[in-house]
């Protein structure tokens, strides 16, 4: 397959002279009027679009993946946390036992929860951010971190800890003395 590359200086007529390249080919080749070109011509506008359709692809992959592991990760995060309300039964019994009710118990449960989370978020971010810099410091592409990441990661953060945690935190909020007793 052989290739042409050609620059135009004015920018404002490019699509006449494209038409005045797509002729020439046309004559060159000996097409007769109604035989398709045998021939193609990429434009910038094109080679533009292609490009957004390849990033939007991307785009769209890496949003699914980037769902299924936050699931993932908010499944696995709620199934320790119902663990660690097992092996808390004594401590429940015991905050129970010195008169903390149900809804102080799910409060505390669920402040660590989203605690947890929030360190996981910081802990990305930060990931984030070096692996940003370490691509922008070999000078292939620029990577920026827009300020409204932070806002949508603390938002997404929020909305996993509350959706992953209320689970294991009501169950540790259903613990009473007596079944901590028993538990021994």
């Amino acid at each position: 397959m052989l290739g042409l590359r050609m620059r135009f200086y004015d920018p404002k007529s490019i699509d006449s002279q494209i038409e005045s390249v797509r002729e020439y080919l046309r004559h060159s080749h000996n097409l007769q009027e109604g035989v398709e070109d045998d021939f193609q011509i990429f434009t910038p506008s094109m080679i533009a679009g292609i490009f957004i359709a390849v990033l939007g692809a991307i785009g769209a992959f890496l949003g699914t993946i980037t769902l299924v592991v936050v699931v993932v990760g908010g499944f696995v995060t709620a199934n320790m946390f119902l663990l660690a309300t097992q092996t808390r039964i004594k401590e429940i019994g015991v905050r129970r036992a010195f008169g903390a009710t149900g809804s102080d118990i799910f409060r505390q449960f669920i402040t660590e929860f989203i605690v947890i989370t929030f360190c996981g978020m910081l802990f990305g971010l930060f990931l984030g951010s070096g692996a940003s810099a370490v691509i922008t410091s070999f000078d292939f592409v620029e990577v920026k971190v827009p300020p409204a990441v932070f806002l949508i990661t603390a938002g997404t953060s929020l909305v996993i800890a509350l959706t992953f945690g209320i689970l294991p935190a009501r169950s540790a909020a259903k613990v009473t003395p007596i079944e901590a007793i028993r538990s021994l």
